[in-house]
């Protein structure tokens, strides 16, 4: 029995030095206390000076200059600023600091996308490069509106269909269930024409539209129809424009886009262009040079080059919306393809004008063998036969592509990948 007692005491004794070394590991070590390690330089504005540590962000003997001349860090308070060549920079913008103390230039914007006074690559980095697509859908009775996904991850909505509830459930079926588009960051309006505005004010009420790009009014004085081609579903439209949208009025090349970018882990860039063209100007309007339907005048002509190849995309093909972009470029930049609305009756469609009728017209914008025409009669008048051969012959009849037009949809898909290869096919 008084082994036993023994050894219960015995135990009891050695627990105890554990129980307190248990208690001291637990416990936290008291910090480290940081050793400040000054420099012997002093660090100064126009005003001050003081002492940094090189090891945090404390500051000690901070005091005003005592003179003209600091008898303690010598800062001159009369000296003349000198900045080297050294930019200090952010995303935005980039400024010098003063050698002599810590006065700062004006912040300026940085020049391009990598900027040719600081150096600084603003291009956007994304988690993948996506292929350039371009969906036009024909709503019906010569209605369009076209869908382009840009390879950054943007997207451009171009016109909204005629206005009916079927347009309607069109746009809400593609945009968002099959494209997941939530936010529109570009959306166009190529004219003022119910065709093209119809389900204007939808899109305004339904989506997140960054920027609004709309024609240039004209009034030409003196005409009947000087208010005739500003539909009301435009006008109605424009009071649901958000605050937070940015609207543009295209006139002469005053708002292209030009878009660098580049895969996360790659070196390589990319970059497209969105050139937005008026092909008659807003003179040439008011005096009449041009016959006096002031919305075919206005029509915005837009052209979009990725990898080398350009999409031309016009309300019309008439002589002078396309006669535009061969002004804007002078030869330089080929169409490779044309998507865009024919009406044979109009006095001024491709061939109805003797100057550029038929082929030649499509000669003159640089289509040839190999390219592509995505085209959507408005009306089956004659003549659209002419036009139909005319892009058979010339680009080959699986290239020469027409929308049918009435009630069935039919839907164009265009798309360049990032080697700048074409494919287009039709539903």
């Amino acid at each position: 029995m008084k082994k036993k007692f023994l050894s219960f005491i015995l135990a009891i004794c050695l627990l105890i030095p554990c129980s307190f070394a248990l208690t001291a590991c637990g416990s936290n070590p008291p910090d480290d206390p940081h050793t400040h390690n000054w420099s012997t330089t002093w660090s100064r504005n126009s005003s001050e000076h003081w002492l940094t540590c090189d090891g945090c962000d404390e500051k000690k003997d901070k005091a005003s200059h005592d003179g003209d001349i600091c008898s303690v860090c010598g800062y001159d308070t009369n000296h003349i600023c000198e900045y080297g060549n050294t930019y200090l920079n952010d995303s935005t913008g980039h400024w010098q600091q003063c050698d002599i103390c810590e006065e700062t230039t004006i912040k300026e914007n940085h020049d391009g996308t990598i900027c040719s006074i600081c150096g600084y690559d603003n291009t956007l980095v994304v988690n993948s490069v996506r292929d350039l697509e371009v969906i036009t859908f024909d709503t019906g009775s010569g209605g369009l509106f076209t869908l382009v996904l840009l390879p950054d991850g943007k997207n451009m909505l171009i016109d909204s269909g005629m206005s009916d509830l079927e347009t309607e459930m069109l746009i809400e079926d593609q945009l968002t269930y099959v494209y997941n588009v939530t936010t529109i960051d570009y959306f166009v309006l190529t004219n003022t024409n119910p065709l093209r505005t119809g389900e204007m004010a939808y899109v305004l009420q339904n989506y997140n539209v960054s920027n609004l790009f709309t024609p240039r009014v004209i009034r030409i004085e003196g005409q009947q129809h000087d208010d005739s081609y500003v539909n009301d579903c435009y006008l109605d439209a424009l009071q649901y424009v958000p605050n937070t949208c940015n609207t543009i009025e295209v006139a002469e090349n005053n708002c292209d886009i030009t878009n660098s970018f580049k895969k996360s882990g790659s070196a390589t860039t990319y970059s497209y262009t969105i050139d937005f063209m008026l092909p008659v100007s807003t003179e040439d309007c008011q005096n009449n040079t041009w016959h006096s339907d002031a919305m075919g005048d206005t029509t915005i002509v837009i052209s979009i080059e990725y990898q080398g190849k350009t999409i031309l995309i016009t309300s019309d093909v008439r002589q002078r919306n396309t006669q535009g972009y061969i002004d804007n470029y002078d030869g330089e930049k080929d169409v490779d393809v044309l998507i865009t609305t024919f009406e044979a009756s109009d006095p001024y469609a491709i061939t109805n004008s003797p100057s550029f009728a038929g082929k030649s017209y499509f000669e003159s914008i640089s289509l040839e063998a190999g390219d592509y025409a995505i085209i959507t009669p408005i009306s089956s008048a004659t003549r659209v036969d002419v036009l139909d051969t005319a892009l058979r012959d010339l680009l080959g009849r699986e290239n020469a592509l027409m929308l049918t037009e009435g009630n069935d949809l039919y839907t164009a898909y265009v798309k360049i990948n990032s080697s700048g290869q074409i494919t287009v096919t039709v539903e």
